[in-house]
């Protein structure tokens, strides 16, 4: 049998990834990612894309649930 559970997102709900007046805490949580992972030592380049998918991952997330 399989269960899937939804534990959340990285930032506190799907409002943070939709609303528009909200783009300067994705912007900052997507910087966030990005330091996480040039501790890594990723480059400059890979940890921006890595951000980036992340945040695009969370946002069609946040579009397809209801947490909030």
């Amino acid at each position: 049998m399989l269960q899937l559970d939804q534990s959340g997102f990285g930032m506190s709900g799907r409002d943070y990834y939709l609303d528009p007046n909200l783009q300067k805490m994705r912007d900052a949580y997507m910087k966030l990612v990005k330091d996480i992972v040039m501790l890594f030592s990723a480059t400059d380049a890979d940890a921006t894309a890595f951000a980036e998918m992340v945040l695009r991952l969370e946002t069609d997330l946040a579009n397809v649930t209801t947490f909030s």
